[in-house]
């Protein structure tokens, strides 16, 4: 377990870590192999796994571990990159009332205001019909509280996934959050490869990633990944212990996390970002094992707590919901 802290005491001159590395591209066989042997000390350096079963969750279509360049190959927020939470915010956040989360308005608000990319959660009705909303309940057309997975499209106002790809402008990118509400492992796995193929037969021009807390979910993407020679970004995500009581030992630990993502071709992890700010380890284990790092929560609209994250702890991108606070304060680094 990561030991937690307060984000004050976060130092903001903080040596900044040496990651150079993962903003080159790699050139030769030399440079390769010296980033396997780094990934291979850096897995042996993780503390060890404790006794849980992992279920199916094991995959091994990736015998070799990715290193940081050819992430590069891959639709994944860069450095920089401003990730838009739902858009321009979550609605609970009070960054964005006057746009509703989860709709196309909201995402090109946000892109205006400099988010390259905009995360948003998609799950899927009764129906078969992808949509983007959050919660597992939604206000009925008649005005009832109605479960996703029980309704169908005539029941309720939602932006439906086909239309935020078809509509918005083709300069934004899309993290699409998969959310899975009272559905088992199998249907999962399915509704994670039926929202893949949706994607790839929709927009297959479009910078696209997957993000996902569900374990099987990451694993079905990375099968559909292979089986269509995809390149679209796959990320797990997990809460690092700022949650009690989680299903999987992968989001009560960030190492355990980046474990998993590490042996099963996941691209990169997204964590709660208290994890990664209470230690800067993280950024020099994600990075070593080849993986891309990524943080979501409120911390990340403070500009200060921000900027040490992307300057000296290693995170590639943020999700945040003030984008035009964070999108300025970027825009002044030098690098």
């Amino acid at each position: 377990m990561i030991k937690t802290k307060s984000a004050q005491d976060i130092p903001l001159d903080a040596k900044p870590l040496l990651l150079a590395a993962a903003h080159t591209t790699t050139t030769t066989t030399t440079t390769t192999t010296t980033t396997t042997a780094a990934a291979a000390a850096a897995a042996a350096a993780l503390p060890p796994a404790p006794e849980t079963e992992y279920h199916y969750y094991h995959h091994h279509h990736q015998t070799q571990k990715p290193s940081l360049p050819q992430l590069m190959l891959y639709d994944l927020p860069l450095r920089k990159e401003i990730v838009g939470h739902r858009g321009l915010g979550a609605n609970s956040a009070n960054i964005s009332p006057k746009h509703q989360e989860n709709t196309i308005e909201s995402f090109h608000a946000a892109h205006v205001l400099g988010a390259v990319w905009v995360e948003c959660d998609v799950q899927t009705l009764n129906c078969g019909t992808h949509v983007l909303y959050h919660d597992e309940f939604a206000t009925t057309k008649e005005g009832t509280l109605m479960r996703l997975k029980d309704a169908t499209h005539h029941d309720l106002s939602l932006t439906r996934l086909e239309d935020a790809l078809l509509n918005s402008a083709p300069s934004i990118n899309f993290n699409l959050e998969i959310k899975y509400h009272g559905k088992s492992d199998d249907e999962v796995a399915r509704m994670a490869t039926q929202i893949a193929e949706a994607v790839h037969a929709l927009a297959p021009k479009r910078r696209i990633c997957f993000s996902c807390f569900h374990p099987a979910a990451c694993i079905a993407l990375v099968e559909h990944m292979h089986t269509n020679e995809s390149k679209h970004g796959i990320l797990f995500l997990t809460e690092a212990g700022s949650l009690d009581g989680d299903t999987y030992n992968y989001h009560d630990s960030l190492h355990e996390a980046m474990r998993f993502a590490s042996n099963n071709g996941i691209h990169g992890v997204v964590s709660h970002a208290s994890a990664v700010l209470a230690s800067p380890e993280p950024g020099v284990h994600a990075h070593s094992l080849g993986l891309a790092l990524y943080t979501f929560g409120k911390h990340n609209n403070d500009v200060r707590l921000a900027v040490t994250q992307y300057c000296t702890m290693g995170v590639t991108a943020l999700i945040v919901d003030d984008v035009a606070t964070v999108a300025r304060s970027f825009e002044q680094l030098s690098y």
